[in-house]
């Protein structure tokens, strides 16, 4: 008789959910069920607390029904989701707030905040000021204090799902491991929060959810949310994890110099360690991996992002997959773009010098076409990566990179990457890591994998291999060269 994991995955364009038959080592199809990202104001960008929950149950029902899985036969669930914004639940764990997502950049001027009041503190702690949790914190204690009279707890969209599907009260609010990396105020390394920092905000450590291991089972599927999904209460929750470390564990990224890149929404780099090193220039992040001992360095962008708003901007009401014909037809637009160049800000750069940065194209001719304009955003994203990895040099080795995600389905992309970075380029077998990886960690907490570091390795193969071309390897030297020097000399026009 098959069992199953059922995972779920909280993106910024909705959710995905997967059931793997821990009997046959099957992956099933996935559901999506779609949410919104809405733009209010300039720098607002939010998701609605009830569409995050309802994508998650309403994937895992399309997901449940469309694959004939018995609910006596599911051993766990567990959700991972963002990481970089915040929600507040009450004492019952409904929501109170609306998701500040990932691309809010409403925080901006707190990131300074930290520093004046915190001093060196913080860098000491997590490696890098570059941190997005405590100065959304402070945003809100300053323009919406009302607001957190009410709130119980701090949770990300993960373990606010969570919460509710196993029935936890507002007071049990958690938060797992491998996302407190974007707090800057824990002291990491004892899993704790760090409480003289939070005196120096003034963040009362109430406020904060309890810290639990991705693989804790933190209770089980309450009856109000079996009736929601139509399936048997009683089921195991598991805590989950961020979906960037869900994705790395899921891609096979578990020693020390393997690089992963996600090409989603959130164009993300990075690379496994064994121990942070902090990073002076305050681009990278980091975060523990699912694995004991590993961490995650890494920076990230709104790569995907910039392509999505092209699309819908410009090609709104195309019938076609615009992605598809242009990257087509890209082919024939050489290298560098014709002069073009875009700086790919919009919403700001992520890291704290940076998060006034705006974006933009520079160099238009009246002979540059609209695949012109897509290339030159491939290229920006794959400047930007290369600035990351003159970075993960300086603390490790990296040979090559795995790349997983929507984006991946552009061969001209990961040619494009390969050049940029002289790295052989992987794409995996399969593309939806983090639902892999999560299941690993589940796995892991019903006890029916000892070790996720060798199922890690078995469940993900490459499928596609790109090398790098030597003579685009020069020519695109001199691009990069070229990129930072605007940046660099000219930062006033980007702020």
């Amino acid at each position: 008789m098959s069992k199953y994991i059922i995972a779920s995955d909280i993106g910024g364009s909705g959710t995905k959910s997967m059931a793997y038959d821990i009997s046959n080592n099957e992956v099933s199809e996935t559901a999506f069920c779609e949410s919104n990202i809405y733009h209010p104001k300039p720098d607002v960008t939010i998701q609605k607390s009830k569409e995050i929950y309802d994508s998650v149950i309403q994937s895992i029902k399309k997901l449940v029904n469309s694959n004939n899985v018995e609910s006596k036969n599911i051993e766990a669930i567990i959700v991972d989701g963002q990481q970089g914004g915040i929600m507040w639940i009450d004492e019952k764990h409904k929501p109170i707030s609306e998701y500040d997502s990932w691309m809010d950049n409403r925080y901006a001027k707190y990131v300074k905040t930290l520093k004046i009041k915190c001093g060196n503190r913080i860098f000491k702690k997590a490696g890098t000021n570059n941190v997005i949790h405590a100065p959304k914190i402070l945003w809100w204690k300053e323009n919406n204090p009302n607001l957190l009279k009410k709130a119980k707890k701090m949770v990300i969209p993960a373990t606010f799902v969570g919460g509710l599907l196993a029935g936890l009260y507002g007071e049990e609010g958690y938060i797992e491991n491998t996302s407190l990396g974007f707090s800057g105020l824990t002291n990491k390394e004892q899993n704790e929060w760090d409480q003289e920092i939070c005196k120096e905000l003034d963040i009362p450590i109430d406020l904060l959810p309890e810290i639990k291991k991705p693989d804790e089972i933190i209770g089980y599927l309450s009856k109000e949310a079996a009736n929601s999904l139509g399936i048997q209460e009683g089921i195991p929750i598991i805590a989950g994890v961020g979906d960037f470390p869900a994705a790395g564990l899921g891609a096979g990224i578990v020693e020390e110099g393997m690089a992963g890149d996600i090409a989603g929404t959130a164009s993300l780099f990075f690379t496994g360690i064994k121990s942070k090193k902090p990073d002076e220039e305050e681009i990278l992040r980091f975060v523990r991996s699912p694995i004991r001992g590993l961490w995650y360095a890494f920076a990230f962008m709104t790569g995907g992002g910039c392509l999505r708003w092209y699309r819908d901007n410009f090609f709104g009401n195309y019938k076609k997959d615009i992605y598809e014909v242009l990257n087509e037809k890209i082919g024939d637009v050489p290298l560098g773009c014709n002069g073009l160049k875009f700086f790919p800000y919009i919403g700001g750069r992520h890291h704290p010098l940076g998060v006034n940065h705006k974006g933009g194209w520079l160099g238009i001719k009246w002979s540059h076409s609209k695949e012109d304009f897509y290339r030159a955003i491939l290229e920006s994203i794959a400047f930007e990566y290369r600035k990351f990895l003159n970075k993960f040099n300086k603390i490790t080795d990296i040979h090559d990179v795995k790349g997983f995600g929507g984006g991946v389905s552009s061969d001209i992309w990961n040619q494009i990457k390969s050049n940029v970075l002289n790295l052989e380029y992987k794409v995996l077998q399969e593309h939806e890591c983090s639902l892999l990886g999560s299941v690993i960690v589940a796995g892991k907490a019903i006890g029916k994998y000892d070790d996720m570091t060798s199922k890690a390795i078995e469940f993900n193969n490459v499928k596609t291999k790109y090398l790098p071309d030597k003579n685009d390897v020069v020519e695109y030297e001199k691009y990069y060269e070229r990129y930072f020097e605007i940046i660099e000399n000219h930062d006033s026009i980007f702020t």
